[in-house]
């Protein structure tokens, strides 16, 4: 694929209506037209412009990219067959990464004027099913050859091109890497990307539900390395917004619905003071068991059900909100860079994983995606044995021991692999857990640990892992400061 190195510009196509209101505040907050329009100024519809599947051009997009399409998406023009020499017949105002047919979509939602020429027969024809695919117009930076992870321009695979790996064979494609803006958006009579539509299917996918719409990702790939997460366990429940005075409390689905003050009320008869929109999730209890989101959905519209007791978590914004109320909890959480996720995960996921979070954007703007780690299994572990994490920092080594007491993270200053397996001692100093995540490290091990020995702060431990089989931490003093000697127990 040969061509010059830079940014790249294409095109994918080939040569029950909602809540009104809701969708015309955020179109006139979003595209701020110099008067403000109402539900009888203009036709909105949507377009399910993007999904994860192989277009006719040989690309793909990876799920990060969906969600970087979908900010960049908004205020862009739309055309008639990506012809850029005549003005857009519409504009798109609001984009929402949804899961639909098995994969994940790109839905946009766009307007026009009702008083323009022909307004009203393209809102038939769309209707009516004779205009019902559509493209994208964009421009991004690299393509990512699927086979050898190189630029494809650069690389000596082709797309749609069979080529063998590992004795089978492999059809060549690329990834969509770095999008860098959205042109535009085209009405088309055939687009790349199998499955395209045009509908008027009006209403924001954000209901007692929205747990469903949660993008769940199989891989810690798709996430950037450079970005700090925060990582919360996964819970079957129903997330809210949450705004309180000195003498009411509001909770509000993500569908904008209340929830009865009356239930209310009984459930939290005592709350924390001047929350602001809030991000939250109601958890359905039947004594110490979790409950399903449909049976914590029915308790809430007044339904019989299991669930005999409802927790409110309250999630981390900027700050850690301290509460000691009734049925109301801090969710647990940790920070942690993409390469200590899994272990960081292993500490805190309930049965169904985890969920994660851009650590620089409150929840409310962005609800996360969903991960389920693997866990290390053989007949002699179970799930409550304790875990440990190696990660490499510089010519340092991070090392983090979680148990069901808690956890310990140590800082080995100057470690040699090679001087270690042959006794030598290295000089460890203890870190906080907010230290240890804030260490931009490369993980080099996790796995399953035993300790064999344990006296107040000495511990000698067997690894399941390959780099460090075993290891003793031995308590000492330098300078009237605690620290620890690293050694091979062997």
């Amino acid at each position: 694929m040969n061509s010059n190195i830079g940014k790249l510009q294409a095109t994918l196509s080939d040569t029950s209506i909602g809540k009104i209101d809701n969708l015309i505040e955020i179109l006139n907050n979003n595209i701020m037209p110099s008067e403000k329009l109402t539900a009888d100024d203009v036709h909105i519809r949507c377009m399910y412009i993007v999904s994860e599947e192989l277009n006719s051009c040989g690309g793909k997009f990876p799920l990060e990219e969906l969600y970087k399409i979908k900010d960049k998406i908004i205020d862009s023009p739309v055309l008639v067959g990506h012809k850029k020499d005549q003005l857009p017949i519409g504009r798109n105002f609001y984009a929402e990464v949804l899961f639909k047919e098995n994969m994940h979509w790109v839905k946009s939602y766009f307007y026009w004027m009702k008083t323009s020429d022909n307004a009203d027969d393209l809102q038939k024809n769309i209707d009516g099913g004779i205009i019902k695919e559509c493209s994208i117009g964009f421009t991004f930076l690299t393509p990512e050859c699927s086979i050898c992870k190189a630029d494809i321009r650069t690389c000596r695979h082709e797309p749609f091109g069979i080529y063998t790996i590992n004795s089978k064979n492999q059809s060549c494609f690329f990834y969509y890497k770095d999008i860098d803006k959205v042109l535009e958006t085209s009405m088309v009579y055939r687009g790349a990307i199998p499955n395209t539509s045009i509908s008027n299917e009006l209403v924001i996918k954000r209901n007692l539900s929205t747990a469903n719409q949660i993008a769940e990702i199989r891989s810690l790939d798709v996430l950037d390395n450079k970005t700090t997460y925060l990582i919360t366990p996964r819970y079957e429940g129903i997330d809210v917004v949450l705004n309180s005075t000195n003498t009411s409390l509001e909770i509000h689905l993500l569908d904008n619905l209340n929830i009865s003050q009356q239930i209310v009320s009984k459930l939290f008869k005592e709350y924390p003071k001047n929350l602001s929109n809030h991000f939250g999730q109601l958890i359905g209890y039947r004594g110490k068991e979790r409950c399903s989101k449909d049976e914590l959905t029915k308790f809430l519209c007044g339904e019989q059900c299991k669930v005999k007791r409802v927790e409110l978590r309250l999630f981390p914004n900027y700050e850690l909100m301290k509460s000691n109320y009734q049925n109301i909890k801090n969710i647990r959480y940790k920070v942690a860079l993409k390469n200590d996720i899994q272990t960081v995960a292993l500490s805190i996921m309930t049965k169904e994983g985890i969920r994660i979070f851009s650590a620089d954007e409150l929840p409310l703007n962005n609800l996360g995606l969903y991960y389920k780690p693997t866990v290390l299994k053989n007949t002699n572990q179970t799930e409550n044995n304790p875990r440990y994490s190696i990660s490499s920092k510089g010519s340092d080594l991070v090392l983090s021991l979680y148990t069901k007491t808690g956890e310990k993270h140590f800082l080995v200053r100057r470690f040699l692999k090679q001087k270690f397996l042959c006794g030598n001692k290295f000089i460890a100093e203890k870190l906080e857990s907010v230290e240890a995540s804030s260490l931009k490290s490369s993980q080099l091990d996790n796995g399953f640990m035993r300790v064999l020995r344990e006296d107040n702060d000495s511990m000698q431990v067997s690894l399941s892992g390959a780099n460090i089989k075993n290891f003793t931490l031995q308590p000492m003093c330098i300078h009237q400061k605690e620290k620890f000697l690293f050694y091979n127990s062997n």
